[in-house]
């Protein structure tokens, strides 16, 4: 498509897509404001594995099950949801039960999940009938929901745990064995942790894309009709999850993912590039997830602290969308739609047409939604006014051409009965 830098097409039939993208969502599950916790990736490796080797029927419900375990927690803290009787702010107490069902809810709209989604309905079930959120006992609990709380508990305990070795790993996990997990499945984690390899790779973050692929690759395929489709979802429900940490974010990712790809197509580009796009409009804020909500949502001038923190948004979205192999072209798009066509933007400060043109899209397709929306900062205004606003930044904040094509094609793109002025 030229200067959007794309490949013209989906470089993979659906299949590895798909898992990157669940991958991609599991990872912002973990995006904590100082860190990539990489829970979520690791309890997905772990059950995986287990899932894998020794229940391979159930094996890819496992590890997807695993990879969005604690996709319904998405705005608490790591801390809370592994230790909710320890230091939980009682307010955040049933939020905290509740996450296994809400992430159950999330991930059964995706194609080809609802078995992994019943997993994580139960994935803080125990044994002896002492978990949440229902108290189940025994073999009412899924065998594979088992190997995901099994993996979670082993994940939270190494990290809480400094250097912890092979031997400690396996000692405290069989101390599991029999009240919180059931006896055979913590025979299937140890056998897994006893290989020494695959421990030590799983203790070191750098080693977990790698592992994580392999994990995959030993997984048999899941049964999706259309991974695509099913990948289109998830990228869906990823911008759902992102709007959902901050209060007045609700709806902001698909919106600018509308307006981005009318504007793509009103610019020339192809059906296939115009969804890509669409895409990146989808994932452009991910990187927000890491900003606290008292800076995000602050009606008042930022600091020059909170400033850095919103400066540093993009190129946190830009690491999440390099792991996904065919939108990795595009990550670009995702970094730089904070520049300004007059090189006063951020993070490089870029001119003119040196920023890619996929982030010149998303930059008006953002701009225009934030216009239209009640902000903590302004009121909402009309589809009239926004428009009035883009053209007098034409030239200064935004490329022109992408204004001119905003202009022609964002009115047919904006939700019915919105205020048009």
């Amino acid at each position: 498509m030229g200067e959007a830098g794309a490949s013209g097409g989906w470089a993979s039939d659906g299949r590895r897509l798909f898992t990157d993208v669940v991958a991609a969502l599991s990872l912002v599950q973990d995006l904590e404001e100082d860190r990539k916790l990489y829970h979520a990736w690791r309890v997905g490796i772990l059950a995986g594995a287990a899932g894998a080797k020794f229940l391979p029927d159930d094996s890819p419900y496992i590890f997807f099950g695993a990879l969005l375990h604690d996709i319904g927690a998405i705005g608490l803290s790591g801390q809370a949801v592994a230790h909710p009787s320890l230091g939980c702010d009682p307010a955040a107490l049933p939020l905290v039960v509740e996450h296994p069902h809400r992430g159950a809810e999330i991930v059964a709209e995706i194609p080809g999940l609802g078995p992994a989604a019943r997993l994580i309905a139960d994935h803080h079930e125990c044994w002896d009938g002492s978990g949440y959120p229902m108290g189940k006992v025994g073999r009412r609990i899924p065998v594979g929901a088992q190997v995901v709380h099994a993996a979670d508990l082993l994940d939270v305990y190494t990290r809480d745990v400094p250097d912890c070795s092979q031997d400690e790993a396996l000692r405290w996990l069989r101390k599991a064995a029999g009240s919180q997990v059931r006896r055979d499945v913590i025979d299937m984690l140890c056998e897994i942790v006893a290989e020494r390899p695959f421990f030590e790779a799983f203790l070191h973050d750098d080693a977990l894309p790698g592992l994580l692929h392999t994990t995959a690759a030993r997984v048999p395929e899941l049964s999706v009709a259309a991974p695509q489709e099913a990948a289109a979802v998830s990228v869906r429900v990823l911008g759902r999850v992102i709007d959902a940490k901050h209060q007045y974010t609700g709806g902001h990712s698909s919106r600018v993912a509308r307006y981005s790809a009318a504007v793509a197509s009103a610019m020339g580009l192809g059906p296939v590039e115009a969804e890509r796009i669409r895409w990146i409009g989808y994932l452009h804020d991910a990187g927000k997830v890491t900003i606290p909500s008292h800076v995000l949502d602050k009606p008042g001038r930022l600091t020059a602290e909170e400033y850095a923190l919103i400066r540093r948004h993009p190129l946190v979205t830009s690491d999440i969308v390099e792991t996904m192999a065919d939108l990795r072209d595009l990550a670009c798009g995702a970094a730089h739609h904070h520049e300004r066509y007059d090189g006063g933007g951020y993070p490089d400060g870029l001119t003119g047409e040196s920023t890619p043109l996929v982030a010149r899209i998303i930059a008006v397709g953002d701009a225009f939604d934030a216009i239209t929306s009640l902000r903590p900062y302004q009121r909402a205004r009309g589809l009239g006014e926004a428009v009035d606003i883009l053209h007098c930044s034409s030239g200064t904040q935004f490329d022109p051409h992408v204004v001119d094509a905003a202009a022609a094609t964002l009115p047919l793109a904006f939700p019915e009965g919105a205020t048009s002025v």
